[in-house]
Order: structure tokens, then C-alpha cells, then sequence
């Protein structure tokens, strides 16, 4: 296959959807690993709806999509830039951030203000509800999102603002706000705010690393030589996944990525997939989810 050049991978990995279905398919028939399709949720779609939402409206909510066919759902809790819905050491809690003016937002933390006498709150009614629906429900980790990361965006965390030299700049367009995981400090980070979540949900049924929003890690023509430190934190998490079920004493977390296409797509970002698979450290793979695309190259 002929290498892909950035503008390729751009126009093949382009976001048309806030959630979208993707074909999860196993790594390996491994016990307990389901094919079909994956559903990734926003996570916070259902808090724009309407006002005064509670768990009776987000559990018909669920069920508006949770159809046969559908198999699990990959619900984002997080990513490296925007408040959290759950208590935080690591990043920064919405109760913190005012919503402003914003009427958006204004109706976004009212709603979540009723799921605060909720167990675990609003991602802990959630998980609860897709468990009810007998779906396996995985927390979705946005690795880099580019939304609102700007300086002066009243979004953006207080760790983004921080460490905003870190950004990988204006030769990534709007992407330019993702941040560098060629730094300790950036994998660090989102290693810690993964572990808080599955520490404070233990009951999820695993983890999906969603490094499609957006597939940015690293300055350009550098993805392919700085592949082994993204390496290396994929299998930092898959430890401290297996050493949590090990406490726990229940059965493994699922581990499943979101990433493009193509191997050859996956690489020039610096996510070695070929190498995650050789190790065994991913579960699933849904490949291009920001297209609904029937064509998509499985077989590689």
C-alpha cells in the first residue's frame, strides 16, 4: 500500500457525527469478547436534551439506541481538556466552572446537579442503566480532543492551560490545541485521569482509548519514531487494568482502542496497532468511527 500523507488521512478520518456507530471487531477470540457493533456516546448529548432531566430519562434514553445488534457502548467520561461529570483529583470538576451565560451549559449542570443523590452520580446511573440493558458498558477516553483548546476559552482545564506550550501548534490547523505525547508530563497526565475513573467505577466492564478525537500525538513526521512512548502507555493502563481486577478479585477489563483506518494511518500518528496486537494488549478494535463506512479495510 502506497503511504498516506497527512491531508489523505485528514479527509478520511473527518468528524461528521457527535456519536457514531463503529464495528468492533475482536483482536483474537478471547473469552468474553463480543463482535459487533460499538456505540460511542458523547457523554453528554443526553444533559442538552431538556431541562430537568433525571434517571427515568436517561434510561429511555439507553434504550432509544440499546436495539439488538447493538452490543456494547463506549460512553466518553473524559478527555484531556474539558471539565469533569465525576469527582476529580486529576482534572478539573464542572462544579467548579461556571456555565456562564451559556444556556447550553446552564441546562447541561442543572441536569447533572439531579444525578448528584445518585450512586456514583450521573456516569454511575449510566453504567448501571446499560449493565440493566444487558449491554457491556466501557468508559470511552477522548485522548486528545481538540475542542475548545485555546488560552482563553472558559472550557478548557486548568492542566491544558498549564501546560498549553506543550500544544502541538498551528502546523496542525485546528488541531492545533492537541497536545504533545511525546511529553512524560502529557502521558502522565492522562494515565492518572484514567486511573482515578476506573478506581472510582470499578463496575464498568472495561475501557475504550479513543485516540480518533483526535488522532494528533505528535509533531509531524515524528509518529513513526515516537511510536514506542504511546506503546509504552497502553501498557502502563493494561497493567494497572489487570492489577485493579486482581484486587478486586473479578474477571479482566476489556481493553478496546478507537483508531484510523489503516495500519499505515495508525503509524504515521504513532500508534503502532500491529505492535499492541503482537502483545496482546487490546480486546477489541473499532477502526474509523467518524464515518459511517461499510468499505473499511478489516482485514488488515
Amino acid at each position: 500500500m502506497p503511504p498516506v500523507n497527512r491531508r489523505t488521512f485528514l479527509q478520511t478520518s473527518v468528524l461528521t457525527a457527535a456519536a457514531g456507530l463503529a464495528g468492533a471487531v475482536s483482536a483474537a477470540e478471547k473469552p468474553g469478547v463480543r463482535t459487533g457493533l460499538t456505540l460511542n456516546d458523547d457523554g453528554h448529548v443526553f444533559l442538552y436534551m431538556s431541562d430537568d432531566l433525571r434517571k427515568d430519562d436517561l434510561h429511555r434514553y439507553f434504550e432509544s439506541y440499546c436495539r439488538p445488534g447493538v452490543n456494547a457502548v463506549a460512553f466518553c467520561v473524559g478527555d484531556m481538556s474539558w471539565p469533569t461529570f465525576y469527582p476529580t483529583k486529576a482534572g478539573v470538576h464542572y462544579s467548579a466552572m461556571s456555565p456562564g451565560s451559556d444556556l447550553k451549559k446552564v441546562r447541561a449542570w442543572k441536569n447533572l446537579d439531579n444525578f448528584a443523590s445518585e450512586p456514583g452520580g450521573f456516569h454511575g446511573e449510566t453504567f448501571r442503566i446499560l449493565r440493566e440493558l444487558g449491554k457491556t458498558a466501557l468508559a470511552s477516553f477522548r485522548m486528545n480532543d481538540a475542542h475548545f483548546t485555546t488560552p482563553d476559552n472558559p472550557d478548557v482545564n486548568e492542566f491544558w492551560k498549564k501546560h498549553a506550550g506543550l500544544a502541538l501548534g498551528s502546523v496542525y490547523g485546528y488541531y492545533g490545541g492537541c497536545l504533545n505525547y511525546a511529553s512524560d508530563v502529557v502521558r502522565d497526565h492522562f494515565y492518572q485521569r484514567v486511573v482515578e475513573f476506573m478506581e472510582l467505577y470499578p463496575d464498568v466492564d472495561g475501557l475504550e482509548l479513543d485516540a480518533m478525537r483526535s488522532p494528533y500525538f505528535f509533531l509531524p513526521d515524528k509518529g513513526k519514531e515516537q511510536a514506542p512512548l504511546f506503546t509504552e502507555l497502553v501498557k502502563r493502563i493494561k497493567q494497572a487494568l489487570a492489577d485493579q481486577a486482581k484486587r478486586l478479585n473479578r474477571p479482566d477489563y476489556l481493553l478496546t482502542i478507537n483508531v484510523p483506518i489503516t495500519p499505515e494511518l495508525c503509524l504515521e500518528s504513532g500508534l503502532d496497532v500491529a505492535a499492541w496486537d503482537a502483545e496482546k494488549l487490546f480486546n477489541c478494535i473499532s477502526a474509523g468511527t467518524y464515518q459511517v463506512n461499510m468499505d473499511l479495510p478489516m482485514e488488515q
